[in-house]
C-alpha cells in the first residue's frame, strides 16, 4: 500500500476515534446531543416535552372549575369532573413520553453504530510483518544494550588508564623537582670548585713567580744544576716566568743529556701561556 494512502487512512482513523470518544463522553455526561458543536447537526432536536402539555390541560381544567364555582347547581360535580379529567390527562401523557425518549436513544445508538461501520479499513501491516518488526526491534535493543555495556567497559578502562597516567605524571614531577634541586646543588658545588681551583692556580702562579725570581740572577752552572732538581715540567713553569733570553741561558747551561727533555717541556709551557 502507498505510504501516502496509509498515512491518510491512519489520520482518518485517528480523527474518527477522537470523534467517537468526544460523542461518547458527551453522552455519558448527559449533554443534549443536538447541542454539540460540529456534531450537533447529526442528531435531531427532541420534540417539546409532554409534561408541558399536561400542565396546560391542568390549567385549563382549573379555569373551568373556577367558572363552575359561579354556577350554584353544578359546582361539586364540575370540580369532581375537572379533577378526574386532569388526573387522567396527566397520567395518560406520562407513559408515551418515556417511550418516545427510549426510542430516540435507540435511534442515536443505531446512528452511531452505522457511523462506526462506515470507517472500516484494512491494517497496513500483516501479523507476520508485525511479528518481524517486533523481532527486529528486540534485536536492535539487544544490540544497543551490548554496545552500551562495551562503552561502559571502555570508559572504565579509560578512567583507569587516565588515573595511572596522572600517577606517573605526579611521579615525574617529583623526580623533576629532585633533579632540579640536585642540579642546583651541583652548580653551586662546581662554582665552589672553580673558585677553589682559581685560588689554587693563583697561589701556584705566585709560588712559581717567586721561584722564577730566584733564577733571574746568579751563576748559570749553579742555577742550572739546581733547576734539574725540579724536573722538566716544574722547571718549564719556572723558565716561563723568566725572559726568553734568560731561559735560553739556563737551558744551555744544563747537561747535554737533559737539555732536550727540559727544552721540550719549556716549549710546551710557553705555547700554553701564549694561547691564554
Amino acid at each position: 500500500m502507498n505510504k501516502v494512502a496509509t498515512m491518510s487512512l491512519a489520520g482518518a482513523g485517528g480523527l474518527f476515534l477522537f470523534s467517537v470518544a468526544y460523542i461518547g463522553f458527551a453522552k455519558m455526561n448527559g449533554v443534549p446531543m443536538h447541542t454539540l458543536p460540529v456534531f450537533g447537526s447529526l442528531f435531531p432536536a427532541p420534540p417539546e416535552e409532554e409534561g408541558a402539555h399536561g400542565d396546560e390541560h391542568a390549567s385549563e381544567g382549573a379555569e373551568h372549575s373556577t367558572e363552575g364555582a359561579a354556577d350554584s347547581t353544578g359546582t361539586e360535580a364540575h370540580e369532581t369532573h375537572g379533577e378526574v379529567a386532569g388526573g387522567e390527562t396527566h397520567g395518560s401523557k406520562t407513559t408515551p413520553a418515556g417511550t418516545h425518549a427510549s426510542s430516540k436513544s435507540n435511534k442515536s445508538r443505531e446512528a452511531t453504530a452505522d457511523l462506526l461501520g462506515s470507517f472500516k479499513f484494512d491494517s497496513p501491516y500483516t501479523s507476520d510483518e508485525l511479528r518481524e518488526l517486533v523481532e527486529t526491534l528486540e534485536k536492535k535493543n539487544a544490540e544497543l544494550d551490548r554496545r552500551m555495556a562495551e562503552l561502559a567497559t571502555k570508559e572504565e578502562l579509560a578512567d583507569d588508564r587516565l588515573e595511572a597516567i596522572e600517577d606517573r605524571q605526579k611521579a615525574l614531577d617529583a623526580m623533576k623537582t629532585e633533579l632540579e634541586e640536585l642540579q642546583a646543588e651541583l652548580a653551586a658545588r662546581a662554582e665552589e670548585l672553580q673558585d677553589e681551583t682559581e685560588k689554587k692556580t693563583e697561589v701556584e702562579q705566585k709560588s712559581i713567580k717567586a721561584l722564577g725570581a730566584m733564577f733571574e740572577d746568579g751563576e748559570l752552572d749553579a742555577l742550572a744544576s739546581r733547576l734539574t732538581t725540579y724536573g722538566p715540567k716544574e722547571a718549564a713553569k719556572i723558565l716561563v716566568t723568566l725572559t726568553p733570553e734568560r731561559a735560553k741561558e739556563l737551558l744551555d747551561a744544563l747537561p747535554q743529556a737533559k737539555w732536550r727533555e727540559f727544552a721540550e717541556a719549556y716549549t710546551k709551557a710557553l705555547a700554553a701561556k701564549t694561547a691564554k
